[in-house]
């Protein structure tokens, strides 16, 4: 009867565990987008919503064509949390993993 409790106790303290690892992972510092920044704060940097003529994104890379690359700021795009920026003659790419996919979706709703 003693095994049983024992057995149970450890099930239960397993399975909080497992529970508070999966809350707290959902949603750390998440914005309403699903990102951890405000998409106006990316669209700022990247010379404004007005400055994106169209955009793409692979599986880790979002590409921005843009009409003028003057207006990029790379060091707060970086502070963002950009792992990568290449700028290229007509824009930029930025390497955000996994949620380059939703950047891209987002921005182009708003394009």
């Amino acid at each position: 009867m003693n095994q049983t409790y024992l057995i149970i106790g450890i099930a239960l303290v397993i399975i909080s565990i497992i529970l508070s690892v999966i809350f707290n992972r959902k949603g750390k510092g998440l914005q309403e987008n699903g990102l951890p920044f405000a998409l106006e704060i990316l669209l700022e940097n990247l010379g404004g919503i007005e400055n994106i003529e169209s955009v793409d994104s692979s599986r880790s890379k979002v590409s921005f064509k843009l009409k003028d690359n003057e207006k990029i700021n790379i060091e707060k795009i970086n502070e963002l949390g950009a792992s990568g920026i290449v700028e290229t003659s007509s824009g930029v790419s930025l390497i955000f993993g996994d949620i380059s996919q939703t950047i891209c979706d987002l921005v182009k709703v708003k394009l």
